[in-house]
């Protein structure tokens, strides 16, 4: 049995998902045996040793600080995975040596990218770590380039001086910037730092100051007050795929090059820090839920202006500001959406679509049809049209079908606890409920999958009462990578179509009004929203 120390500092989140990574490989391959050490000394120590059994068969190590350390891995013959470096930090490699290490030019950009979807600020600002580490740098630089090819500024902060004196420092840095201002601090324990700081200049947060970290520790992020919007970082892959380097180099003998890994972002976990209750922001998603209810009944801009009561210069301005395209851009997306929902079906002609849909001029239509969409909408509907499968009406798409859960596996369990945690952070998958209810059919879980893993989901909940039988669609999740891509409208639509041919007379759901985006997509598909209050009572804990 192989011996192998794991040096990862676990008084940080990362670090101790990092090791939950680790196990989550041990538990499925390889049998190892594990020699936890979280402090440098202790692994220092090891290397150094002249007694045999003291030195370990492989190694699996954050960032090194001391130069002893740097100097003892690289002298070193053993196999050696690195996390959260690029052997940069090695005076040379050793023997057989790989990295993995975050994406973090692509984090960077996601924060940029981020704010910008979140509205207009007048000013941009970096925070980095306080010993300006490379990883820190390099988000400061990938932020600050994203939003400069957006012809933005960002000015950057950094550690200088005395740590004592910081909290001063960058308060005087915060009120110095444009407001509203958006900051992306390189850690959630530097984004925590920016809150304290802002309190002390009378700054709010995130009326003035939106901030957002990176890592998603929760022990840090859900105990500050706002809470911390943050960037989650994907450290239990990055502790998996180091386990799996490892376990290749210890079969596999050594290697010319260092082998690199780099694993992406799992995308924003959207807290209070970045809410804002901005009249500008509600303003628009009043604008965006008239517009995706009305489109097909012919409106025009002016009609959006005057339902809202404002007038239509300054809507214009708003709109543009936070939608980055025009009302009147807006509109014909809508209609757009909803000829192509119309043309799939082969019993509505393609006249009868375009009326349905809201456009006034058949030609018109059919030339913004092609101009968006690439094809003329006889060749897009022959595409995309529907057609019986299993019993199912299901669109031929490109990319991967959806599937009903039958039962659920381990592996499928995994991966749909993953996607729980994207929608709620402290929501857990009981699995053996899961199954029950599939079991039982008082659940179906429609699911897609890439690569045989399943990267998005939906879950029909279905219960009885005096007044009839009742659906709801639940847990609504795509994986971030997917976002963007039109994954979730459809997923909606085969859930939808499920119902119908299963003689579903209605569905309901509930949806949080931060999320915007995801209720512009549920009235789009022709959801409306209720009158009637939602109550919650909490059970005390015993």
């Amino acid at each position: 049995m192989k011996t192998i120390a794991i040096h990862l500092r676990l008084a940080t989140a990362s670090h101790r998902k990092r090791m939950m990574g680790i196990f989550r490989f041990f538990g499925s391959t390889d049998s190892w045996n594990v020699r936890i050490i979280p402090e440098e000394e202790h692994l220092c120590s090891l290397l150094s040793s002249t007694n045999p059994a003291d030195i370990p068969d492989g190694i699996i190590s954050g960032v090194p600080y001391t130069e002893k350390a740097k100097e003892l891995i690289a002298r070193s013959k053993i196999p050696f995975v690195g996390i959260g470096m690029t052997g940069d930090e090695l005076m040379a490699p050793p023997h057989a040596a790989g990295f993995v290490v975050n994406d973090n030019d692509g984090i960077g950009e996601s924060a940029a990218e981020y704010f910008r979807q979140l509205g207009e600020f007048r000013s941009y600002a970096f925070i980095g770590d306080s010993r300006n580490r490379p990883w820190s740098l390099q988000r400061g630089r990938a932020f600050a380039g994203k939003l400069a090819a957006a012809g933005k500024t960002c000015e950057t902060y950094s550690l200088a001086g005395a740590p004592e004196q910081d909290r001063e420092r960058l308060s005087a840095f915060l009120s110095r910037l444009a407001k509203p201002a958006a900051v992306f601090a390189a850690w959630d324990g530097r984004a925590a730092d920016v809150l304290l700081a802002a309190r002390s200049a009378g700054l709010s947060v995130p009326g003035e100051v939106a901030v957002l970290g990176t890592d998603d520790d929760r022990f840090i992020c859900e105990h500050t007050h706002p809470t911390i919007s943050s960037i989650k970082t994907d450290a239990e892959g990055m502790g998996e795929a180091a386990a799996e380097m490892l376990s290749r180099f210890l079969r596999g003998g050594s290697r010319r090059k260092p082998e690199i890994v780099c694993r992406a972002s799992l995308g924003v976990v959207e807290r209070a820090s970045t809410r804002s209750p901005a009249p500008a922001a509600r303003l628009i998603e009043r604008a965006i839920a008239f517009i995706e209810a009305e489109a097909a009944n012919g409106i025009h801009p002016d009609d959006v202006a005057r339902h809202l009561n404002v007038s239509r210069r300054l809507l214009d301005l708003r709109f543009k500001q936070y939608e980055t395209r025009s009302l009147a851009e807006k509109i014909t997306s809508c209609r757009l959406e909803a000829a192509q929902r119309l043309l799939a079906d082969p019993a509505v002609s393609v006249k009868a679509a375009f009326l349905r849909a809201g456009f006034s001029s058949i030609p018109h239509a059919n030339r913004i049809f092609k101009e968006h969409t690439g094809l003329a909408p006889a060749s897009w509907r022959k595409k995309h049209q529907l057609r019986e499968t299993a019993g199912i009406r299901e669109k031929k798409r490109s990319g991967g079908r959806f599937e009903i859960l039958t039962g659920l596996t381990e592996a499928d369990a995994s991966d749909l606890g993953a996607l729980v945690e994207l929608l709620d952070p402290s929501a857990g998958l009981d699995a053996t409920a899961v199954r029950s209810a599939i079991q039982t059919g008082t659940a179906v879980v429609i699911v897609r999958r890439r690569r045989g893993r399943i990267v998005a989901s939906a879950t029909i909940a279905r219960f009885s009462s005096p007044t009839g039988t009742h659906h709801r669609i639940e847990d609504v999740i795509v994986d971030p990578q997917l976002r963007g891509r039109g994954t979730g409208r459809r997923l909606m639509e085969y859930a939808l179509e499920h119902l119908r041919e299963t003689g579903a007379s209605s569905v309901e759901l509930t949806s949080r009004p931060s999320r915007i985006a995801a209720n512009a997509l549920y009235r789009s598909l022709g959801f409306k929203p209720r009158r009637t209050n939602v109550y919650e009572y909490r059970f005390a804990q015993m």
